[in-house]
Formats: C-alpha cells, sequence, structure tokens
C-alpha cells in the first residue's frame, strides 16, 4: 500500500505541475488579547504550490447568464499535507476566492499516511484586494 500511496502523490505532483499558481491562503482566526477581548485576525499561510482548475470562462459565463450559476467557483488540487482549509481566502486571476471546501483524499484507510492529494472547491467572492 505504501508504494501505492507514493505513486499517487507523485501523480498528484504532475497533475499540479500542468498548470500550478504558487498561492498564500488568507486565514481568519480568532485571537484573545491579555485583558480577555477576542479579536479576529488575518494571517497568511506559507506560499504553496496548487493547481485552479477552472470551468471555461465562456462556460461560466453562460451559465451565469442562464442563472443556473451564482458565482465562479474553481476546484483545487494541492499535495497531501498542503496547509488549507475551508473559509480560507486567495486572490486568483484579480479576483478574491473563498475555500468552500478542501479533503484529504485517501486510499486504503483514513490515517494520514494514506493521504495523497487534497481535493476542494472555491468560490469567487470579489475583485482582488491589492
Amino acid at each position: 500500500m505504501v508504494n501505492v500511496v507514493k505513486q499517487l502523490r507523485k501523480d498528484t505532483e504532475s497533475i499540479i505541475a500542468v498548470n500550478p499558481s504558487l498561492l498564500s491562503f488568507i486565514r481568519r482566526e480568532r485571537e484573545k488579547n491579555e485583558y480577555g477581548n477576542v479579536r479576529e485576525v488575518e494571517k497568511r499561510t506559507e506560499m504553496q504550490r496548487v493547481r485552479i482548475a477552472e470551468i471555461s470562462h465562456s462556460e461560466t459565463d453562460r451559465l451565469l447568464q442562464e442563472g443556473l450559476l451564482k458565482t465562479h467557483i474553481v476546484n483545487i488540487t494541492a499535495f497531501h499535507d498542503a496547509d488549507i482549509q475551508a473559509g480560507d481566502l486567495f486572490d486568483f486571476q484579480g479576483s478574491r476566492y473563498e475555500v468552500v471546501f478542501i479533503r484529504k483524499i485517501t486510499i486504503g484507510g483514513y490515517a494520514p499516511e494514506n493521504a495523497y492529494k487534497m481535493s476542494g472547491r472555491a468560490k469567487e467572492i470579489r475583485e482582488a484586494v491589492e
């Protein structure tokens, strides 16, 4: 099983290499100060190499115009040990996206050593803020 997981991780590397994006994800976290007050802070993850796959823009535009799609959705493929969580934000091609869900994909059980990639979706929330 170990060899299968290693091969699937190599395959994931090849998939990402087709069209890689280097992204830093923005994570909102709650932080307590010395007085016990809680505030929300935004922290950035390290840069991560992922693949963002889109439905073609013409197809997306058509679906938006027909009312079948409310927002632009992209698929995320990442390495098995990527630091990505649902709710994280990232900027991609001039727009800001929010990770809707992200899951570890495993084979032969749910143990961490059986994970070979992470896969999920993100929705466009607005144009990117510089």
